[in-house]
C-alpha cells in the first residue's frame, strides 16, 4: 500500500474532506434548492402539482386506539442520488507524510470548491426550467408598479405552496441585471423621495425588502458562465441576469414538504476521499466522491419573472 493510500484512511482527513464540502456549498445553490439529507442513495418523496392536496392529519389517538398514518404512496416519485467525481493527482515525489496530508487538504478545497459551482449551475438550470412563469416586470416604463406586480407573485406562491406556505419562508433570488433594474426605477425609488428634497435616493438591497408585502429573504446570483466554446474570444455574461424568481421553502426541507427545490444527499456524506494509481504509476491519484440528486419539488411554488 503507498503513504497516499494509508493516509486516506486517516479518520481526520476523511472528517476534513466531508468538512470542506459542506463549508463550499453555494449559498446561492442553497437557498433555492436546500439539502434534504436521506438515509438511503435511493427513496421516496413527494412530488407536488395541481392534483396533489395537503391533507392535515387528525393527530388525536383514542385510548388503545391506533394514529394516524402518514408517509409516501406509490404515486409519489423516486429520488437516486447521482455519484459525482473528481480527482486530484499528488506526485510520487512527495514523500513526506505531514506535506502529503497537506497536498490532499489542499485537492479537497480545490475539488469541494469546483463541485460547488458545477452544483450551483444545475441547480440554476433546473429552477429556470421548472418554475412557474411569472410576469414580465417592465422596467422600461415609469408608471409600471414592480412592487405591486412582485407582492402579487408572492401571493400566488403561497398559494402554490398547498398549504404550507404560511410556514415557509419567502424567498427572492434576483439576476445581477434584474436587480439593478428594479432598484432603480422610478416605482422604488419614489417609495424614498422626502418631499422637497433635491438628495438623490439609492435604496438598498435590504430597502428594497422592506417595501414587500410580507418578509422575504433575498439573494443575487452573480454565477457568469463564457458562452463562446471557440475559445477564440471570451463572452461572458451573467447566467442568471435578467430574471427574478419568487419561491418557497422551508430552511430545512423533509421528502415530503412542498418547498419548491431539494438537493437530496446522503446523511453524512457530502465528501468522503478515495486513492488509485495512475496507469503509470508516477503517481497516486486523491480521488473525491459524493452522490446527491437535485429536483423540482413543486413547480407551482415558484414563479419565474423576466425584467425587460
Amino acid at each position: 500500500m503507498s503513504k497516499l493510500a494509508s493516509i486516506s484512511a486517516n479518520p481526520l482527513l476523511t472528517s476534513y474532506v466531508q468538512g470542506a464540502a459542506e463549508q463550499s456549498v453555494s449559498r446561492v445553490a442553497d437557498f433555492i434548492a436546500p439539502t434534504v439529507p436521506v438515509a438511503q442513495l435511493i427513496g421516496r418523496f413527494k412530488k407536488w402539482n395541481d392534483k396533489t392536496l395537503l391533507t392535515i392529519p387528525d393527530t388525536r389517538r383514542a385510548l388503545k386506539g391506533s394514529a394516524t398514518k402518514v408517509g409516501f404512496e406509490l404515486s409519489d416519485e423516486n429520488y437516486n442520488c447521482t455519484p459525482h467525481a473528481l480527482d486530484f493527482p499528488v506526485d510520487k515525489l512527495e514523500q513526506d507524510e505531514a506535506v502529503m496530508m497537506d497536498v490532499i487538504k489542499e485537492g479537497a478545497n480545490i475539488v469541494a470548491q469546483l463541485a460547488s459551482l458545477d452544483h450551483e449551475k444545475t441547480v440554476l438550470d433546473l429552477a429556470s426550467a421548472g418554475a412557474t412563469a411569472g410576469a414580465t416586470l417592465d422596467s422600461t416604463t415609469s408608471t409600471v408598479d414592480l412592487i405591486d406586480l412582485i407582492d402579487a407573485e408572492i401571493g400566488n406562491v403561497i398559494k402554490g405552496a398547498k398549504g404550507m406556505g404560511a410556514m415557509m419562508e419567502i424567498r427572492i433570488l434576483f439576476g445581477f441585471s434584474s436587480l439593478r433594474k428594479i432598484k432603480n426605477h422610478a416605482s422604488v425609488k419614489d417609495r424614498f423621495k422626502v418631499s422637497g428634497s433635491k438628495t438623490p435616493v439609492n435604496p438598498t438591497t435590504q430597502d428594497l425588502m422592506n417595501l414587500f408585502v410580507t418578509n422575504v429573504n433575498s439573494q443575487v446570483s452573480l454565477l457568469v458562465l463564457d458562452s463562446n466554446k471557440n475559445l477564440d474570444a471570451e463572452s461572458i455574461d451573467f447566467m442568471f441576469g435578467s430574471k427574478v424568481m419568487i419561491f418557497a421553502t422551508f430552511a430545512n426541507p423533509t421528502r415530503y414538504d412542498s418547498s419548491f427545490m431539494k438537493t437530496f444527499r446522503k446523511m453524512g456524506a457530502y465528501m468522503a476521499p478515495r486513492i488509485y494509481q495512475s496507469e503509470d504509476g508516477r503517481v497516486d491519484v486523491a480521488g473525491f466522491d459524493w452522490s446527491e440528486e437535485v429536483q423540482v419539488t413543486n413547480a407551482a411554488a415558484a414563479r419565474l419573472c423576466t425584467v425587460s
